[in-house]
């Protein structure tokens, strides 16, 4: 079997000939750019000669481009450092805007895309990485829960707002990603779909809605999504009927 016979087997749930497997972290300096972005990524592939790729994106291009701003750490090991960004406030919330995906921060990530198609694209499936509306605006304020937990305690409308624009902006992107090559989408619930953050009924409300309107809209455009759940005490029973 070749690497795509073997994913697309297991997919099935047919017999293969071994379990296909990756790996996947962050380069924290070499993801700053499309190209070295892109090298990394190749270079992890063709060294361990993974089954799959999922693309490791900075985690913060989510949210650039309404002016989140992060710098590099400096340090090999260390995330990106948050230094300033929108919302001060609940109410601007609001304010933000969809984003067009072949602008900015997002064109840069669709042109990362383009050059790994070119070089593995034939090869293996590759997944581009998308946070749920929840992980996109945690990122808006830091990468920090409390503002939006305060946010939905106190301003239900407000974040219901920003979690359809960026719910919007996200389909475009993920649509866009899949037009480069992109087999899939990795698509991560950020530890939001956890007790103890949340409940149950609070998910339903301010991340499930958001999540199947995500993932329906490319489920007949794409054949290898994967739900990542981050964290303890995960809403399995919840998140199990994902069509992913």
């Amino acid at each position: 079997m070749n690497k795509k016979e073997r994913v697309d087997a297991a997919l099935r749930g047919d017999q293969v000939d071994r379990v296909p497997a990756s790996m996947w972290g962050h380069d924290f300096e070499r993801e700053w750019s499309a190209q070295s972005l892109t090298e990394a990524t190749v270079e992890n592939f063709t060294r361990y000669d993974w089954d799959y790729v999922k693309v490791n994106p900075r985690a913060s291009y989510h949210v650039e481009d309404w002016g989140a701003a992060y710098q590099p750490s400096g340090e090999k090991y260390k995330r990106p450092v948050f230094i300033d960004g929108p919302i001060k406030g609940a109410s601007d919330w609001k304010r933000i805007r969809p984003l067009e995906p072949d602008r900015g921060v997002l064109v840069e990530q669709l042109r990362a895309l383009q050059l790994l198609d070119h070089a593995i694209g034939y090869d293996a499936y590759f997944v581009q990485t998308i946070f749920c509306p929840l992980g996109v605006a945690k990122y808006l304020v830091g990468n920090k829960d409390e503002p939006v937990l305060h946010t939905i305690r106190e301003d239900r409308s407000a974040m219901h707002a920003a979690l359809r624009v960026i719910t919007e902006t996200f389909i475009n992107y993920a649509i866009a990603s899949l037009e480069q090559g992109a087999s899939g989408i990795f698509y991560a619930t950020n530890g939001w779909a956890v007790e103890g953050k949340l409940t149950e009924d609070q998910y339903r409300e301010f991340g499930e809605q958001y999540d199947l309107e995500f993932l329906d809209a490319i489920k007949s455009r794409s054949k290898f999504n994967i739900l990542h759940n981050c964290g303890s005490h995960i809403y399995f029973d919840l998140l199990a009927a994902y069509p992913v």
